[in-house]
């Protein structure tokens, strides 16, 4: 087995990162959240959020957010620290848009 080379694998990287950005944007949390926002918005919305859970990837939510922002959106996670019932720290994180 050989080691690849620097640059090789700065090129494949940029590759990884480009097929990942585009799949991310075709795929279905993608039509998902458009098509919440879309809701929202009918409803006389200006903004909408989603609790986000273990199964959630933040890779792609973060890609999805750039799109957002670039489109003219605002966009960001919020963080929120407490303790749970048993005492323990716990944090819950949404993902929210606006368009006010």
């Amino acid at each position: 087995m050989e080691i690849i080379n620097v640059n090789d694998m700065k090129e494949l990287t940029e590759l990884g990162k480009e097929d990942f950005q585009k799949s991310a944007l075709e795929g279905p949390v993608f039509k998902s959240i458009i098509r919440s926002i879309e809701s929202a918005a009918l409803e006389g919305y200006t903004g909408w959020h989603k609790t986000l859970s273990s199964h959630d990837d933040i890779r792609e939510l973060k890609v999805i957010q750039k799109a957002l922002i670039d489109a003219g959106y605002e966009s960001e996670f919020k963080y929120k620290s407490y303790k749970n019932l048993l005492g323990m720290n716990s944090t819950t994180t949404t993902f929210h848009v606006n368009w006010n």
